[in-house]
């Protein structure tokens, strides 16, 4: 049996611009991870709002127009799913019935609250135990995923963020950029260690650049460097206990996605046991 074959990339879509584009980016991630794609629907109150009457006739109609869509010359079996209920739930419930390796979903504006905003994505990443590529209306697809960036800190658990960007290298010959803080912490030193062992090992593009930024900072310094190019993908993680202050006023991912939207996230929720796909 191939296990491969059985393992699924996850995009959820709201019927909106943004819903369309999470799609496009979920079927080159099917691509690039040579799994199938599943495209799943929350019927709720947009859902009956935009059909008035007959909603599920029209949504399974609506889902297999997408599709149809996407298959056109795809190598990779493309399904459909819909459901009703709370898509907090359903989303990352449905990623575990179909061994998703992956979850790409489509971010509105923090003000558009009637969809899924990054506050409200964050909540569904925190529960997660694999990553969400986080997507919106203005990133288009093209050659984006040629170049990943992956800013380091010095957490232990962020090997994880190398562990992907190394999928990407390997898998799409990505050019993996190592954005290194200004800091003498051993946690960096090691996880600097461990990033160069896991690329060399894989004979995997990378290159390093050093940021006059804390380590808090990184994530968002890495953004700008990449918005230079006008291209490629940024990997961060998201905080593993986030404390009341962060609780009251947001966390440092929560700003970084309200700002940084031009380009597509992995965002990835910390976790104690690394989590490998088949790939």
């Amino acid at each position: 049996m191939d296990i491969n074959k059985l393992q699924h990339i996850l995009v959820y879509t709201d019927f909106t611009e943004v819903g369309d584009n999470a799609v496009k980016h979920a079927a080159e991630m099917a691509r690039i991870f040579n799994k199938n794609l599943t495209i799943l629907h929350v019927i709720d109150d947009n859902t009956n709002t935009l059909f008035k009457k007959n909603t599920e006739e029209k949504v399974e109609q609506k889902l297999e127009e997408i599709a149809a869509s996407v298959r056109q010359g795809c190598p990779f079996e493309v399904k459909t799913m819909y459901e009703e209920g709370c898509a907090c739930k359903i989303i990352n419930g449905t990623s575990e019935t179909i061994d998703a390796v992956m979850v790409v979903l489509g971010v509105h504006e923090k003000n558009m609250i009637q969809y899924i905003t990054p506050k409200y994505a964050l909540k569904k990443i925190a529960k997660s135990r694999i990553p969400y590529l986080l997507i919106n209306k203005k990133v288009e697809v093209a050659d984006l995923y040629s170049t990943v960036y992956l800013p380091l800190t010095y957490l232990k658990l962020s090997k994880e963020k190398s562990n992907w960007a190394g999928f990407f290298g390997r898998l799409n010959k990505s050019e993996i950029r190592v954005m290194i803080p200004a800091s003498d912490d051993p946690g960096l030193s090691n996880n600097l260690i461990y990033t160069r062992k896991i690329f060399q090992k894989f004979n995997i593009n990378h290159t390093e650049t050093k940021l006059d930024c804390k380590v808090n900072n990184i994530d968002s310094q890495s953004y700008k460097y990449s918005m230079l190019n006008k291209k490629g993908m940024v990997v961060i993680m998201t905080t593993a206990k986030p404390s009341l202050l962060e609780k009251l006023l947001g966390t440092r991912e929560l700003h970084f996605l309200n700002r940084h939207t031009s380009l597509p996230v992995l965002a990835i929720a910390p976790r104690n046991d690394l989590y490998v796909p088949c790939v």
